[in-house]
């Protein structure tokens, strides 16, 4: 599978200058609502894959706005995101822990593969569990915008 290169599209957006002004939020922020609604009404597989594409790229843009390094951000959330899934042997050391979240989140444990448990909840939403770790951006410095290149 082809990584989706987020560098191609942050330089895309600060070079050409289709952002407006570095930290224009509020545009980044219309093109998100008008290209998610795009992607609500868009009928065939296709379409749709365009139309979500077309978000991840003004979702690129928000993050390139706000100052930070989208690439940066994304292989962060990533690796919080990987923390909802969790080894058998957590859920040997930790089964009172994970039954009692479950409980309190109506919610149960699945295994995804070989010694790999997550909890979901009726819906198949991955829930973030009891070893989750939590987002902190403030880990992840925001990165000088260029200006406006020659």
């Amino acid at each position: 599978m082809t990584e989706l290169n987020l560098d191609a599209i942050t330089a895309w957006h600060g070079v050409n200058g289709v952002s407006g002004k570095p930290g224009s939020t509020e545009l980044a922020m219309r093109l998100i609502d008008e290209e998610y609604k795009e992607v609500k009404e868009a009928e065939s597989p296709a379409h749709i894959a365009q139309e979500a594409a077309d978000l991840i790229f003004v979702c690129v843009n928000l993050i390139y706005q706000l100052g930070y390094d989208p690439t940066l951000v994304t292989k962060y959330i990533t690796k919080c995101n990987y923390s909802k899934y969790f080894s058998k042997e957590n859920w040997d050391n930790h089964k009172s822990t994970i039954k009692k979240y479950c409980s309190d989140n109506n919610c149960q444990v699945f295994e995804v593969a070989d010694n790999i448990l997550c909890i979901k909840d009726a819906n198949g939403k991955l829930k973030k569990g009891p070893f989750y770790e939590p987002v902190d951006l403030k880990q992840i410095e925001k990165y000088e915008i260029p200006s406006d290149t020659d």
